[in-house]
């Protein structure tokens, strides 16, 4: 049976008709399966040497410039991984309630070595090779750990650090009900 295009435009169930919102739906629906990728912790050593992962630290802006800068010049500039936005692993210490810088690392890449990790030399950034006190840091570490429910770390416990311009001020712990 062939339908006229008067009756063809009289019907609601026309394929030009359902294409749009066909098109909108499948959308919505793939979206909902979406997961941002977890980012990679920076490592952060405690008394008695225990070592747990911590995220949400940063780097001064004139180091953070110096850090692009050096980038740059190794041409890593955008090399990178989508589970490190801030463009670097820091490798952190806790020692009598202060925190240091102990290494730096940045996603590399080469014709010979494909991707891979790359040491900063501190002293490109900071002018020293030694730990580095993080006194320009002020803002929460946090470190998650218990179960993680799902794909993102976000779902399990954690330890908040409190940092003062380099000084730990306050740990707390938070069960997963209640990050929500």
């Amino acid at each position: 049976m062939t339908l006229s295009p008067a009756d063809r435009s009289e019907c609601c169930f026309t394929l030009e008709k359902m294409t749009i919102p066909l098109g909108a739906l499948i959308l919505i629906l793939s979206a909902l399966s979406l997961h941002a990728t977890p980012q990679a912790g920076d490592s952060l050593v405690l008394a008695k040497g225990k070592k747990v992962w911590v995220h949400n630290f940063a780097l001064s802006a004139p180091a953070d410039k110096k850090l692009d800068a050096w980038k740059d010049a190794k041409g890593y500039s955008g090399v990178g991984s989508t589970a490190n936005y801030d463009g670097f692993y820091a490798s952190l210490e806790l020692r009598e309630g202060k925190l240091f810088l102990t290494k730096l690392e940045v996603d590399a890449h080469s014709e010979k070595r494909g991707f891979f990790e790359d040491e900063v030399p501190l002293s490109h950034i900071f002018g020293q090779k030694d730990a580095v006190p993080a006194d320009w840091f002020s803002g929460e570490l946090w470190e998650f750990f218990g179960e993680a429910k799902g794909y993102t770390h976000y779902k399990s416990d954690a330890r908040i650090y409190r940092i003062e311009k380099g000084h730990l001020v306050k740990t707390t712990e938070k069960k997963a009900a209640e990050l929500k």
